[in-house]
């Protein structure tokens, strides 16, 4: 994963509704180191950040896993 500033940034997987959502289930596993290592799994990962409403301006990627 790309490095980021963790002052103003972080990394949270989501589910499928939570990515079109732009919501956060309770649960969802939270990066903020800034140098996160995520492991993925099969299929479709999806990721956003949650920090000042970025993810409403599209920070927010998916990741297929063959």
């Amino acid at each position: 994963m790309k490095k980021y500033n963790p002052l103003i940034h972080n990394v949270v997987a989501v589910g499928e509704d939570g990515y079109n959502g732009g919501t956060t289930p309770s649960g969802s596993r939270t990066y903020e180191s800034g140098n996160d290592a995520v492991r993925l799994v099969r299929g479709d990962n999806r990721f956003m950040c949650t920090r000042l409403y970025h993810c409403n301006f599209g920070m927010k990627m998916v990741v297929n896993a063959a």
